[in-house]
């Protein structure tokens, strides 16, 4: 009889992780999860023919680009009309390496130093992320005809000096 009772006991527990494996991939999948327009802010600006994707929940600051040609949108960066981890910025502060890419080798991810996430401004999206050395490391993307101008902006906020650089990889189609 015992036997029998864990058995029901085993099979129960089993049902309940079967079923919250299930919960976990309807919500990955359903379009309610990460990589959805809720993890997105986008700008798109037909006379100009640009539109801009930027990621707002991981991998913030991301983007991806597309254009308008013969009245449909095209792909200017590679995953368009998501953002993608391999169109990112990386920031170098000293020997360190920070960037806003998943793809972090020997690099440290910038989205817990988040101080303003993506916002829309008149032209364009804008972003902040203010780095442990005290850097605010600025971000913005404005649309001009046919791409987007992008900013970088880095303040050493610091009383001493600082080795600083900045990279921006592109991947494109």
């Amino acid at each position: 009889m015992l036997f029998l009772i864990l058995c029901l006991i085993l099979i129960m527990v089993m049902k309940i992780r079967f079923m919250l494996f299930a919960v976990i991939l309807l919500f990955l999948f359903s379009g309610t999860g990460a990589g959805t327009d809720e993890c997105m802010v986008q700008l798109s600006d037909e006379s100009r023919g640009v539109h801009l994707v930027v990621g707002d929940c991981y991998n913030i600051g991301t983007f991806s680009l597309g254009a308008l040609y013969n009245g449909r949108w095209e792909k200017l960066t590679y995953h368009y009309p998501e953002p993608w981890e391999g169109t990112f910025l990386s920031v170098r502060i000293n020997d360190k390496v920070y960037t806003n890419s998943i793809d972090s080798r020997d690099k440290v991810l910038m989205d817990p130093y988040i101080v303003k996430k993506p916002t829309l401004t008149d032209n364009g999206v804008s972003m902040k992320w203010k780095l442990p050395e005290n850097v605010l490391v600025e971000q913005t993307f404005e649309l001009i005809d046919y791409g987007v101008r992008i900013y970088i902006k880095i303040t050493n906020e610091n009383s001493g000096p600082l080795g600083v650089g900045a990279r921006l990889h592109i991947d494109t189609m």
